[in-house]
């Protein structure tokens, strides 16, 4: 991610946290991969930290406004699966 954003692919990188977001509204984590028996594994928690690296460099707070909220996203109860 940050290779991306060196390269001026803010873009790439917005598209990649908001999939992230809409995975942690529907299963409540990161998934370690999308298939079905990946679903009970989550990635490292490390989606805040890519969120604060996205809008220090491009100073895009208007992403943090972005619906459904990532705040809520990432403060929502686990859905039961």
């Amino acid at each position: 991610m940050e290779g991306l954003l060196l390269s001026e692919m803010s873009e790439t990188v917005k598209g990649m946290l908001q999939n992230f977001l809409d995975l942690v509204q529907t299963y409540g984590h990161v998934p370690n991969g999308a298939r079905v028996y990946y679903l009970q594994r989550s990635q490292p928690p490390l989606l805040t930290l890519m969120m604060n690296r996205y809008v220090t460099h491009t100073n895009d707070t208007a992403f943090l406004q972005w619906g459904p909220s990532p705040r809520a996203a990432l403060q929502a109860p686990a859905p039961h699966t």
